[in-house]
């Protein structure tokens, strides 16, 4: 029985030391597989390219539409300002005939005393100063 265990271990010692060579199926198995790596990474290449060519499509429509409503709020701004400018100037007239025709009245109010009292009259008055 020794014996016997002694030649099964002598046989799996030399079966663990010889090499396993690669067969010309392993080379071409091999080979392929490298060209499929080198397709794969091709096709993510193209397509990294790709996203990076539509992205800096996107951004440009971002920078754009930036643009324009920036420029939309600026009109919005100056229109803004523009009215408020424009009514003072549209007022201005009018506080001047009104500062006049007060200051009249008061003068006439002064002058002749009968005018601050009778309405009738001070409508007149007003009237022939407008």
């Amino acid at each position: 029985m020794g014996i016997l265990l002694l030649s099964i271990a002598f046989h799996m010692l030399g079966v663990a030391q010889t090499e396993v060579s690669f067969t010309l199926e392993d080379r071409d198995r091999l080979i392929r597989l490298e060209e499929r790596v080198g397709s794969v990474e091709n096709q993510v290449q193209s397509l990294r390219n790709e996203m990076n060519a539509r992205f800096e499509s996107i951004e440009k429509t971002q920078d754009t539409i930036l643009t324009l409503m920036l420029f939309m709020l600026g009109a919005m701004v100056a229109l803004f300002g523009f009215v408020l400018w424009d009514r003072r100037a549209a007022i201005r007239p009018l506080q001047f005939d009104v500062r006049n025709v007060e200051a009249n009245i008061v003068r006439t109010s002064q002058t002749q005393p009968r005018f601050g009292r009778d309405t009738e009259t001070n409508r007149g008055v007003v009237a022939g100063f407008l």
